[in-house]
């Protein structure tokens, strides 16, 4: 199922560690890498320090510079991180790094995209995010985030909260496929909060219909009872000493996303360990 993997690199070392998973991964699926780094173009006739001006043949002789070192930087990470016999295709690309991402993403079939992060949290959190989180928001496949420090081949129990509402059962189909690669015992647990609250009865009886539709095997089923979701993910994984999170999420945007926000977002932020998001609404079937 996970054949083709995107790995966006801006050369940190989480950047690096996420390339080391994807090949990890693409070893054990026998899949294909394709490795990116975007150049974001600086505008024609921007305003220097000095109060001159910089002309478009500067420019371009800058865009060049930038897009030559790209690549060297991506040879040496091939070099360094010695992938094996497992395909890897370098691309050095100008422009918005959502944009290109998820150009790439639907032209070339992405199954997973495979990103670091350092996480942010206090005031960069709410005025900056993270490329990671922003990733989270749009991108048109699952996203896998690292941070350093990572080794996926250790992986042997996986959190997945679940609403146990029909709209995640279509995420299953991408979760089944990496359990069959990394061989976790999945924790399905449903969070269950004031603000929507269910007695023990009713959790019963919405369990046994989403797990009938689910179909899975080598999980396990909690409730775990907490003040908010993402405290209740948290801690759960603290708890339970979870390797990995898995996160279905619908992706809000806009006015919704500024009332509601996005537990996924804020998981990718404060959790320790990988975080795999997937993408409702873009969901391959």
């Amino acid at each position: 199922m996970i054949k083709k993997i995107l790995v966006p690199t801006d050369f940190s070392a989480p950047a690096k560690e996420a390339f080391r998973t994807a090949v990890h991964l693409a070893q054990k699926g026998g899949g294909q890498i394709y490795l990116l780094n975007v150049v974001e173009p600086i505008r024609s006739y921007v305003a220097a320090t000095d109060g001159m001006y910089i002309d478009a043949n500067v420019e371009e002789k800058y865009i060049k510079y930038l897009r030559e070192n790209a690549q060297g930087l991506l040879d040496n990470m091939l070099q360094d991180n010695k992938p094996g016999d497992i395909p890897v295709e370098t691309h050095v690309e100008l422009g918005s790094v959502f944009a290109i991402i998820n150009e790439m993403v639907k032209k070339e079939e992405i199954d997973l995209i495979v990103m670091g992060t350092q996480g942010v949290s206090g005031l960069d959190e709410i005025l900056i995010g993270s490329n990671t989180e922003k990733m989270v928001r749009t991108a048109h496949c699952p996203v896998l985030a690292i941070r350093e420090g990572v080794d996926l081949s250790q992986v042997k129990n996986v959190i997945m909260p679940t609403n146990l509402k029909e709209d995640q059962v279509k995420a299953l189909p991408f979760v089944k496929g990496l359990q069959a690669l990394l061989g976790f015992h999945l924790h399905l647990v449903y969070i269950n909060i004031p603000n929507d609250f269910y007695t023990s009865r009713e959790i019963a009886q919405r369990k046994a219909a989403y797990l009938e539709k689910a179909q899975l095997e080598n999980y396990t089923f909690h409730v775990y009872n907490e003040i908010n979701e993402e405290n209740g993910i948290l801690y759960f994984a603290q708890d339970h000493e979870v390797d990995m999170i898995i996160l279905p999420t619908h992706q809000r945007t806009g006015l919704a996303h500024l009332i509601s926000g996005s537990i996924a977002e804020d998981v990718v932020n404060h959790a320790k360990r990988p975080v795999l998001t997937i993408g409702l609404k873009h969901l391959k079937s």
